[in-house]
């Protein structure tokens, strides 16, 4: 036998060279792999928001969303979103939008406190901006709460800001009392945030809404069983009733805030309640006024008795003379109601099943967006045709503006 050599030794490559084959090839399909990963993970579309827990359209297609505690417009009806959120301090970094209002698309108010919402009730920091280039660049005004006698005493938070036109604003704040009370503090400005007012107390502090310098409504109560309406800019407050329907006499009101669109002509959507009725029974009923409220027209009266989601919390939109009402529940979709009727649209394709519709608002009859929520609130759907097809607009981490 001839002694084993180099050469011999060469009969044995042929392994080595399948070894370092299949090393090479694992190599390649795992450089392969990485790449096809990185392809498909898109670049422009970074990771959605979590939670909307706010929103309004201004205009067709125009608005804005609180979502992850960060305020996001747009102007494309949600092609694309910009985080317009005011700066954050330079010590501590935490910052959350606790109230705002869009008087146009270049005129914005914001409020945020150095804490979240569920914290409030340790002390917090609030710092409230102004923009008139719509997010571009904010300023920060200065807000003092030891200036307001009210206030300064009360453990009282942010709640709503409302303004009707670059100068003219109200700042409500929420006293925490418990269920029984709803007290409120109400700031006004002139200037456009620069320096306050405290008024006197407001009917409530569910929320206001004024349609000139010095005409504007609220409810009462905790539960809003009152309608008030002030003419002197929140000075004082008169209340206002609205007659229950003949279906049922006697039941008691829940009002939402009306809407108007002038000095005269305005809706309010109510719901009337039947305390007799142990197992619930619910009236809700669309009214409109052409005398500035003075008198109030039953213009849609509806008692369901299907098995959609009803309660006299139903979420509602007053617009255009008229009240949009969706109700919905994990079980049987979704169904849209104003005075010309009910419609039953499905929902868009790609969304997770079994959610339903929380918080929403409409622009006018045709446009308004609806958020779906599987387990929280987590997708956007916009319609342009009142209802009947909607899209996915739900917004996704964007630049600054």
């Amino acid at each position: 036998m001839p002694p084993v050599g180099p050469r011999s030794v060469g009969v044995h490559k042929p392994h080595s060279t399948l070894m370092q084959l299949v090393l090479l090839l694992g190599a390649l399909l795992i450089a392969a792999a990485t790449a096809d990963a990185q392809a498909a993970r898109p670049r422009s579309k970074l990771k959605a928001w979590s939670t909307i827990t706010a929103l309004k359209q201004i205009a067709p297609g125009v608005g804005w969303v609180i979502a992850d505690e960060q305020l996001l417009w747009t102007d494309s009806d949600g092609a694309v979103w910009w985080d317009i959120t005011p700066p954050r301090p330079a010590i501590g970094g935490l910052s959350t939008v606790y109230a705002f209002y869009a008087l146009d698309s270049r005129h914005l108010w914001a409020a945020t406190l150095d804490t979240p919402p569920y914290l409030l009730e340790v002390p917090f920091t609030m710092r409230l901006f102004r923009t008139t280039n719509g997010g571009h660049t904010w300023s920060n005004l200065r807000f003092d709460a030891t200036l307001f006698p009210e206030l300064k005493k009360t453990s009282a938070r942010p709640f709503e800001l409302f303004f009707v036109d670059p100068d003219h604003g109200w700042f409500l704040w929420n006293v925490p009392t418990g269920t029984q009370v709803s007290f409120g503090i109400l700031l006004s400005t002139q200037n456009g945030g620069r320096t306050w007012t405290e008024l006197p107390s407001p009917p409530s502090s569910h929320g206001v809404a004024f349609y000139t310098a010095k005409d504007g409504w609220t409810t009462g109560q905790p539960d809003g069983s009152e309608l008030w309406v002030t003419h002197d800019t929140g000075q004082t407050w008169t209340q206002k009733t609205v007659a229950p329907p003949d279906s049922c006499n006697g039941c008691l009101p829940i009002y939402n805030i009306p809407k108007f669109q002038n000095q005269v002509d305005g809706v309010v959507a109510i719901t009337f309640v039947d305390g007799t009725n142990a197992d619930g029974r619910y009236v809700s009923t669309t009214n409109v006024t052409h005398d500035g409220g003075n008198s109030w027209q039953a213009t849609d009266v509806l008692e369901k008795s299907d098995p959609y989601v009803v309660d006299a919390g139903s979420p509602v939109c007053e617009v255009d003379m008229d009240v949009v009402r969706v109700f919905s529940d994990n079980e049987h979709g979704m169904r849209i109601r104003t005075a010309a009727g009910t419609i039953e649209p499905p929902y868009p394709a790609g969304l997770p099943p079994r959610g339903s519709v929380g918080l929403f608002d409409f622009v006018d009859l045709r446009h308004g967006w609806l958020t779906y929520c599987p387990w929280t609130c987590t997708a956007l759907m916009s319609t342009s045709d009142g209802g009947k097809t909607f899209k996915v607009i739900s917004p996704t981490r964007k630049p600054n503006r």
